[in-house]
């Protein structure tokens, strides 16, 4: 794992230690924590960054905690891209041969079917991606504050039933 050197200086060998079984993801926090010597209280704190608890130490921790959480995502996503596309190509494959036979038994369509639901529920439909800044971008403090009022209108009419949208708009306004 390689080191910041301004942060190494404030974690110990033991916490690089945790830091990497955590990378690994072999263990639970519980067992880490029992492998060191530590109490798990102590490591959860740690993870957390609980100031009042582990001090500043928490702090740098919980920000190597942070960078391994996204460097774990990253690989992920990679994965189930990855993977999603091999076996796109698999189903198309197999798709192509049984259709050449004329003749789809009932097991082949609950295969299809098994095989199409797993792929559909490993990844989400709709990505987003850092856009809270790139929406307000560009407006002035009072469209934003407008923009505001009709998100929050909206949001509180979608759970009330039997009050229109335009009724609550009318009553922000006032």
């Amino acid at each position: 794992m390689p080191r910041n050197t301004r942060v190494a200086t404030k974690l110990s060998e033991k916490h690089w230690q945790a830091l990497q079984f955590i990378d690994e993801g072999k263990m639970s926090l519980r067992e880490i924590a029992k492998h060191l010597g530590w109490e798990p209280g102590t490591l959860y704190d740690l993870y957390e960054g609980d100031v009042e608890k582990s001090g500043q130490t928490g702090i740098l921790f919980k920000a190597e905690v942070s960078k391994l959480s996204q460097k774990n995502l990253k690989r992920i996503k990679d994965l189930t891209c990855d993977n999603k596309a091999l076996c796109l190509r698999m189903i198309n494959d197999f798709l192509r041969r049984k259709m050449s036979l004329g003749y789809q038994s009932d097991d082949d369509v609950k295969q299809i079917v098994s095989v199409y639901n797993a792929l559909s529920k490993s990844t989400a439909g709709v990505e987003i991606h850092n856009t809270t800044f790139s929406y307000i971008k560009g407006l002035s403090a009072e469209e934003r504050v407008h923009e505001y009022i009709k998100l929050r209108t909206l949001a509180e009419g979608s759970s009330v039933r039997g009050v229109s949208t335009a009724d609550r708009v009318d009553q922000v306004d006032q």
